[in-house]
């Protein structure tokens, strides 16, 4: 269990490398969604399988294949995406990567069994899922609710524009 830990970590951290790194976006999309597969993986490590599967059927089924309709609605050809330059947030942003590879390296030393998530007996359980969406983040479910509820008003304006 510990091996597949560690291996869906090094390929979620691999993955999302490819969605900083790529200037195609669908490329990047489609490192989001090997991203979000592995963190499923995660879920199902560390005994979370309602976890894992929302993961799938939300964010690798329903808001990844929402980016990538987007990328092909907007269709931009290479030459009207920016081009690279080094810059001083790319360098910060190296700098942040070299420090989360360090934390991962230094989190290999743990033992997956020893995290504080699986003292929990209720960890993963729909039941305690659903206490927790409706009692303590109950403000942050209705603003993420409020945040796609204007990506799918922008992606309308956006097709009404290009239609007319």
């Amino acid at each position: 269990m510990q091996i597949a830990f560690y291996i869906a970590a090094s390929l979620s951290v691999l993955s999302a490398l490819v969605v900083i790194s790529r200037r195609n976006p669908m490329h990047s999309a489609l490192g989001l969604a090997l991203v979000l597969v592995n963190v499923a993986v995660i879920f199902v490590v560390l005994g979370g399988h309602f976890l894992a599967a929302m993961q799938i059927l939300i964010y690798a089924g329903a808001i990844v294949v929402l980016f990538v309709f987007i990328v092909m609605l907007l269709n931009l050809p290479d030459s009207a995406l920016p081009r690279e330059r080094i810059t001083s947030t790319k360098i910060l942003s190296f700098g942040l990567i070299l420090f989360l590879v360090w934390k991962l390296i230094q989190a290999a030393g743990r033992r997956v069994e020893d995290l504080p998530v699986l003292n929990d007996p209720s960890f993963g359980e729909v039941e305690r899922v659903g206490e927790l969406l409706f009692t303590d983040s109950v403000l942050l479910f209705e603003l993420v609710s409020f945040l796609l509820l204007g990506a799918i008003v922008g992606i309308i304006a956006l097709v009404k524009r290009r239609v007319a």
